[in-house]
């Protein structure tokens, strides 16, 4: 087996033990004398090509093993490299949760800040603005001032209506 050589016994025993210890050897033939010459020549072919045989399935089971190995090792590699693309991803959904959120945030302290500032626009509007203007129609007996103050009033009240109205209907 060492050196891959075919054997084929040729003996003119043929009891059992000598059988067993043959069948050790593994040998490609067992031929008991006296033996026809077609018979050995038979015989020494079938071990040649028997022989060749096994030496062709021998190289074709590496070159299979071989192939087996290059693609595990190919498919250990994409395994690794997609778990490290999985964790990547991971990550980044993460950090974008968080962002997410903070954005999410922001928008709603925005919503806030806009509402107060609006109720603080109508608030100051009615406070500080209309009053003065009430006092200046008083004041004044000029048809064509009292339009101007007239057109005031009604584009603020336009200002304000918007907003008052918003939070009219958000507090009723």
């Amino acid at each position: 087996d060492l050196y891959h050589i075919p054997v084929v016994f040729l003996t003119a025993f043929s009891n059992q033990s000598l059988i067993e210890r043959a069948k050790i050897t593994q040998p490609f033939g067992y031929l008991l004398k006296p033996v026809q010459s077609k018979e050995l020549s038979v015989s020494i072919e079938m071990a040649l090509y028997k022989s060749k045989m096994e030496k062709e399935l021998f190289k074709a089971n590496t070159r299979l093993e071989n192939q087996v190995q290059e693609r595990t090792s190919k498919l250990k590699e994409e395994i690794r490299e997609r778990k490290i693309t999985a964790e990547q991803l991971e990550q980044k959904s993460q950090h974008l949760e968080k962002l997410n959120h903070a954005l999410k945030s922001m928008l709603d302290n925005r919503e806030i800040e806009k509402k107060a500032i609006e109720q603080n626009v109508l608030v100051n509007i009615r406070k500080h603005v209309l009053p003065h203007i009430d006092e200046l129609e008083k004041l004044v007996s000029d048809k064509e001032v009292e339009r101007y103050f007239t057109i005031i009033r009604s584009n603020l009240q336009d200002l304000v209506t918007p907003a008052s109205s918003t939070l009219f209907s958000k507090y009723m």
